[in-house]
């Protein structure tokens, strides 16, 4: 019997890191616990309700923008 090569399955860290750099923009941020805590109350009230912490922030930056 002519058996093929078995295909590979599994996708390489190389493809998805192309994949992640051209669909996402990451940023990171440092919040100082004295003056941002007013920010990092809502993000955590948020994150209790549930929300993860990237739609958190993005809610907090969403809801700004509205203003």
């Amino acid at each position: 019997m002519d058996e093929q090569p078995k295909r590979k399955t599994h996708t390489s860290s190389e493809v998805k890191m192309r994949y992640m750099k051209k669909t996402y923009a990451q940023y990171a941020i440092k919040l100082r616990r004295d003056s941002d805590q007013d920010v990092i109350d809502a993000i955590e009230k948020l994150k209790a309700e549930g929300v993860n912490t990237t739609a958190a922030v993005l809610q907090l930056i969403r809801k700004g923008l509205e203003k």
